[in-house]
């Protein structure tokens, strides 16, 4: 039943620009299965059942928690090689804020499997800069920094992740923006390198990774 429900959430499945402010993707075996050490990609379903849904991030009787049971009922991206998580937007001590097909509800990190942060996300993946974001490479992760402006470049531009740092700004991650991913061929050159802030103006990701590979 879980693979059924699976394959019915994707096609409603978001695409990564729509989740403004994503701070990461966590794991929840209940919805989406876990992964079989030493086995094929993705996931295998591993008792299937509900997840509760708070409004605030405690345990309380009011309002009563909601229960969801299928892939759909979250936002999800891939953190691996066809390893769907809930997007997560905000962190609390043992709790997570995901995007429902209603709104925003906390998920307790009892009921869940292990967080992906989104600078770790990039750091370990095929990454490149998105469309989103606004070209700018920081000499240091401050705003006010003096920068380079690169061209826009749709989703064409790699990206190294070499670092990252939080400030009064958000995350920013130091890369080496470069002219490809590589996946088309022959050795990237490098453009530039700096500081990246993690999100763009308008709260969408400027730097994202290839979950597949090329």
């Amino acid at each position: 039943m879980l693979s059924t429900l699976f394959l019915l959430a994707v096609a409603a499945r978001a695409e990564v620009g729509e989740h403004a402010r994503l701070s990461g993707i966590l794991e929840v075996p209940k919805l989406f299965g876990e992964v079989v050490p030493n086995g094929p990609p993705g996931l295998k379903p591993v008792n299937p059942g509900s997840v509760k849904i708070y409004a605030q991030p405690a345990k309380r009787k009011w309002p009563t928690p909601k229960k969801i049971d299928a892939p759909g009922d979250v936002a999800y991206e891939e953190w691996g090689n066809e390893t769907p998580g809930a997007v997560v937007f905000r962190q609390r001590k043992g709790w997570y804020e995901v995007k429902l097909k209603d709104g925003k509800g906390w998920i307790d990190a009892a009921e869940a499997g292990k967080f992906h942060a989104l600078e770790d996300l990039v750091a370990g993946g095929l990454a490149y800069m998105t469309s989103d974001w606004d070209g700018e490479v920081h000499e240091k992760p401050e705003k006010d920094s003096p920068s380079k402006k690169l061209e826009p470049g749709g989703d064409e531009y790699g990206a190294q992740v070499l670092s990252h740092k939080r400030n009064k700004d958000g995350l920013w991650l130091q890369v080496r923006v470069l002219d490809s991913t590589g996946c088309e061929g022959g050795e990237a050159k490098e453009l530039a390198t700096g500081w990246v802030r993690a999100h763009a103006a308008n709260g969408i990701v400027a730097i994202w990774f290839h979950s597949r590979g090329c």
